[in-house]
């Protein structure tokens, strides 16, 4: 233990040495500094991506939610007209079954 106490005495009195190695720790420092900041940016760009994309597929849902409720409309005004089930599902693209349950 005692070799190991006179080596650091040495390397800490080596004014020379003490300045590269607190070169060095900074410069670690600073790169884990950065890299920290780069996750975070990282994470904030990712999340406002997220978030563009949530609203673009919401939009996208209700307008196929708006179509299908607009087709249904449809459906049931030519079914209370008496139009034939059939006829209904080729002008308006829903299925029998649909209209049926209208």
């Amino acid at each position: 233990m005692s070799k190991v106490i006179d080596k650091y005495k040495r390397f800490v009195a080596d004014e020379k040495e003490m300045s590269a190695y607190n070169e060095r720790d900074t410069f670690l420092y600073g790169q884990a500094a950065m890299l920290q900041y780069e996750r975070a940016e990282g994470k904030k760009e990712g999340i406002e991506i997220g978030f563009q994309k949530g609203i673009e597929k919401g939009i996208e849902q209700g307008i196929e939610q708006g179509e299908i409720n607009k087709a249904k409309t449809i459906a049931l005004n030519l079914k209370n007209i008496n139009i034939s089930i059939e006829d209904i599902s080729k002008i308006t693209g829903l299925s029998i079954e649909e209209i049926k349950n209208l």
